[in-house]
């Protein structure tokens, strides 16, 4: 059996629980994601309407969703397929 086969029939991984949503992509890591954080629970920071453009309206620190994290592992084969291919 191809290893592309054996991918295919291997159990995916599954989220059961979680807290917290992820820091947005380039968001200055640990530091720059505490400071984003800062800035948008203060409506008059001068940089909070452009903060919350960039992290996006909905963006929620708190909120996670475990129906949401199991919808991109369902994605996990393809990932891996795209991978071993070379993209």
């Amino acid at each position: 059996m191809d290893q592309t086969n054996h991918i295919k029939q291997a159990p995916l991984p599954i989220v059961i629980s979680g807290d917290n949503a992820c820091p947005p992509e380039d968001c200055g890591g640990i530091h720059g994601y505490k400071d984003l954080i800062d800035i948008l629970k203060d409506p008059k920071h001068c940089e909070h309407r452009e903060s919350k453009v960039w992290a996006g309206r909905n963006f929620n620190p708190v909120e996670f969703s475990v129906d949401e994290c199991n919808a991109e592992l369902k994605k996990l084969p393809r990932y891996i397929k795209e991978y071993e291919k070379g993209f």
